[in-house]
């Protein structure tokens, strides 16, 4: 039986476009004021870039910066540290918050999530959820090591909550770091089909164990294990 669910963060929990395209905004009338761009030009190219790179993309300031032809090394940097520094209000997705209410009086619940350790500590406190979480481990915290898919961070997170791999689930988004890790740990692990990686086909290594199409379904997936587990008891 399950006693632990752990969470991703960005599209999981919440819309991350929301974050995106404040940041895009505010972006935009930098690059104005830096370069001399019209700020609706600067804002169109960003979302355009963006749409098609996903902001997991490792390069999508150059890509913005190359193609307004006002690439500068200067710039990006400027825009790293922009990006991790920025703030704006954030809202849950519909209904995740009643879902997170009512899972944490039956569950432990626990969230890992990659990125910069800044950036993602400030999107935690603008959600205002820390009260629903026993454990949330920043992976940018400690090195590049502990980034999902690595098995560190789920290893460390059952320690921590004092659990066994089976007693313990993980539910994300992205195929390509949210379950190999999870599923190598021993996790059973849940996808939700939101954000960019939605439509993504992933390998047999990259697949969960349950697919769900909101966090809404959560619990109709969760009755799903319970029930594959007294089958297999029999």
């Amino acid at each position: 039986m399950l006693k632990a669910l752990g969470f991703d963060l960005d599209n999981t929990l919440y819309d991350q476009s929301d974050h995106i395209t404040a940041f895009i905004k505010y972006e935009a009338k930098w690059l104005s004021e830096m370069a001399a761009v019209a700020p609706e030009v600067a804002e169109q190219v960003f979302l355009k870039k963006w749409h098609e790179l996903t902001s997991y993309h490792s390069n999508l300031f150059d890509e913005v910066l190359k193609d307004l032809n006002i690439h500068n090394h200067g710039y990006v940097k400027d825009m790293v540290h922009q990006y991790h520094k920025f703030r704006t209000e954030l809202n849950l997705s519909p209904n995740t918050k009643q879902i997170l209410q009512k899972l944490a009086s039956q569950y432990q619940l626990f969230i890992i999530t990659d990125g910069n350790f800044e950036m993602q500590k400030q999107k935690v406190n603008a959600l205002r959820i820390t009260e629903y979480f026993s454990l949330i481990i920043y992976t940018g915290q400690y090195g590049s090591e502990w980034k999902k898919p690595s098995t560190i961070p789920f290893c460390n997170a059952i320690k921590s909550l004092g659990r066994k791999p089976f007693e313990c689930a993980y539910i994300g988004d992205n195929p390509l770091s949210d379950f190999k890790g999870a599923r190598k740990t021993g996790l059973t692990t849940i996808r939700v089909l939101t954000g960019p990686f939605a439509h993504y086909t992933a390998s047999e290594e990259q697949s969960p164990h349950y697919v769900m199409n909101t966090i809404a379904e959560i619990e109709d997936i969760l009755l799903e294990h319970e029930r594959r587990g007294e089958c297999n008891a029999q």
